[in-house]
């Protein structure tokens, strides 16, 4: 097969497949097992969030659970579950003083470098530089507050 032929088989495959193919369709329940996915995966940062875990947990095969997620939400369990161990390191940055190592760990990562390279891309800047700027930020929005009711 020639890198032509590999190209176009590779677009064939990124394309949406036609809904007349796929003929499942999200109902209330598996919209509520989803929603309690979501609530696990946002008290267990720290914890197995792997997709197989996830879709045991919800009791369904991983590509089953996969395709109702990602119709549920327009995402990957993986991209969800990144975006919102994200959002908690983001949190308790801005929020606490733990280091960002002690951060690292309680939003299930192991590696500083992965850790850092992952929140900058979802922040555009280092965990070190979100804490300072946020906490700037309070500071100033506090001042103002502060001027505004004297």
């Amino acid at each position: 097969m020639g890198c032509v032929a590999v190209t176009v088989r590779l677009i064939e495959l990124d394309r949406p497949r036609s809904t007349s193919c796929n003929k499942f369709k999200l109902n209330d329940f598996h919209r509520a097992i989803i929603a309690d996915v979501c609530a696990y995966i946002k008290s267990n940062v720290d914890g197995d969030l792997s997709l197989d875990a996830i879709a045991r947990k919800a009791g369904y095969s991983r590509s089953h659970f996969s395709r109702m997620f990602r119709m549920a939400h327009g995402v990957t369990v993986q991209t969800y579950v990144t975006k919102t161990r994200m959002a908690v390191a983001a949190e308790l940055l801005r929020d606490t003083n733990a280091t960002v190592d002690t951060i690292m760990r309680r939003v299930g990562y192991s590696s500083s470098s992965g850790f850092v390279k992952i929140f900058m891309a979802c922040y555009r800047r280092t965990p070190t530089l979100y804490r300072g700027q946020a906490r700037t930020a309070a500071a100033r929005a506090a001042r103002q507050n502060h001027e505004v009711t004297t």
